[in-house]
């Protein structure tokens, strides 16, 4: 493939998003927003009132909201904040534990292997150059063939051997279309794990920020729902080699390494998560967990939708080489001489001498 194809970077989970320090962090943290939160809704003023008017209502729909409140809804309401109220909080990011991005990390490996068994170059004259030495026995049956004459001699280099010679570079850039689509998948996953992390600093911040139902403008806090990378086609990044796929679906590689795997949304794309009491800043939560794991799920849409495409575009045109039997950009038909009776080969394949 030369120089001219370009290539994305290999990506390394950072450290802190990955294995058991990701589990870990994501666990933590979460206890302690549900921790924050239940102490929040017990001690500050207008989100203890907030809560109990609301435990009240649901309790009493039938009542108007003048109400006296016994001694004993008051216990029983203190007993739900502290042991019912906010326990989906620590299941609601434990969700987000999996899938691990570095479970692409051993697909990647093979398909780089794939990719480099098939790299290399041609010269003029047919003879390859590259990484797999299988690969040169096919310069050496183009000399073999110098020993050879007739027309089942020329139509075999000319309608197999040279044809075969010009699928390798194609097979080695298809293992490259793939490993990037894995590697771009794996920078979804770390993306996602980065937005989690943040989500939970960010509520913590928020509910620690309760104080007496006073929050002023420049308190406001706000989280970024992940950036999905766009939808593209590969004929933007891969104009040297597969003309094929270039209508299969890619997922865009630009601006995600360079920004740090999260580019800074714009502001409009802000979650606000700060609110006058306890309870409805876990709202706010509850809402944005629900806008990552949409925007995760469409990630994955368009991720396996291009696996999909790459691979039907792929199909259509091995169908379409077997249907015609000519070369086709992976595949090549069997030449004559393969179906040829003796009295042929007597005629058309016989030694140069």
């Amino acid at each position: 493939m030369g120089n001219e194809t370009p290539r994305l970077f290999d990506i390394t989970t950072p450290p802190d998003l990955a294995g058991a320090a990701y589990e870990n962090r994501v666990r933590e943290q979460a206890r302690v927003l549900k921790s924050e939160l239940i102490r929040q809704t017990l001690e500050d003023s207008a989100s203890w009132a907030r809560s109990v008017e609301d435990k009240w209502a649901n309790d009493h729909p039938d009542l108007a909201p003048i109400f006296p409140v016994t001694d004993q809804e008051i216990a029983e309401y203190r007993e739900r904040v502290q042991n019912s109220d906010y326990e989906w909080i620590i299941p609601a990011f434990e969700q987000f534990i999996t899938p691990d991005p570095d479970q692409f990390t051993p697909i990647i490996a093979a398909l780089g292997k794939i990719e480099a068994s098939f790299d290399g170059t041609l010269d003029g004259e047919g003879n390859w150059t590259g990484p797999n030495t299988n690969l040169l026995r096919i310069h050496d049956v183009r000399t073999d063939m110098d020993e050879w004459a007739g027309a089942f001699k020329n139509s075999f280099i000319d309608r197999f051997l040279t044809p075969f010679q010009g699928t390798l570079l194609k097979h080695a850039e298809l293992a490259l279309i793939a490993g990037d689509q894995m590697r771009l998948t794996k920078v979804c996953y770390i993306r996602q794990r980065k937005s989690v992390l943040e989500l939970l600093d960010q509520a913590i911040n928020a509910t620690r920020a309760l104080s007496n139902g006073a929050c002023s403008p420049g308190d406001v806090l706000k989280w970024a729902t992940i950036m999905m990378v766009a939808t593209g086609t590969v004929v933007g990044a891969y104009a040297t080699g597969v003309g094929i796929v270039a209508g299969a679906v890619c997922l865009e590689v630009a601006g995600t390494i360079g920004q740090g795997l999260l580019p800074q949304p714009e502001e409009k794309q802000k979650l606000p998560l700060t609110a006058p009491t306890a309870s409805e800043v876990a709202m706010n939560v509850s809402q944005a967990i629900s806008r990552l794991a949409n925007d995760l799920h469409n990630m994955e849409q368009v991720a396996a939708n291009a696996l999909r495409e790459l691979h039907w575009a792929v199909e259509k045109e091995r169908i379409r080489a077997a249907t015609s039997n000519l070369p086709g950009t992976f595949t090549v038909p069997a030449p004559p001489l393969a179906n040829a009776t003796p009295a042929q080969t007597d005629q058309s394949f016989f030694p140069d001498e």
